[in-house]
């Protein structure tokens, strides 16, 4: 029987020095799993996990909110890439100044791939800086 009465809340840190995601989607596996025990408690008084994800992006050494990632979109027409391992879409530009930079920013292929991970293990989900990221996001919600 489960004897732990509390709630416990995942913050998930930038992955921006490896693969630039802000929520990588392996750590919300690998988080949740250590948890498997307490995520099975049928008891009345268990807590709820909640995994937590930005709906801001990441790149050029800092947060992407929505707007700035249209004006990135509209004015250098790159192309849209996945990256499996963070489960998120990025891509490649050159600043004014030659300089390359990539961006990863959460899609909905991305942010439902976190949703159905979240669901999967009876987590809940909390979202950071949600009026940061573009309208659509709440389509899933």
């Amino acid at each position: 029987m489960c004897s732990i009465r509390l709630g416990v809340i995942f913050i998930l840190i930038s992955d921006c020095f490896l693969s630039g995601t802000r929520t990588p989607l392996l750590a919300i596996l690998i988080l949740c799993s250590n948890f498997s025990e307490v995520l099975s408690c049928k008891s009345f008084f268990c807590f709820c996990i909640l995994v937590k994800f930005a709906s801001a992006g990441a790149g050029g050494g800092g947060a992407i909110i929505g707007r700035d990632y249209l004006a990135l979109l509209e004015k250098h027409r790159p192309e849209l890439q996945w990256d499996k391992n963070s489960g998120e879409h990025f891509f490649f530009y050159n600043d004014d100044k030659d300089i390359r930079h990539a961006v990863f920013y959460p899609s909905l292929k991305s942010i439902s791939l976190r949703l159905e991970e979240a669901r999967s293990w009876g987590c809940g989900i909390s979202i950071w800086e949600i009026g940061q990221g573009l309208d659509y996001f709440f389509d899933l919600l």
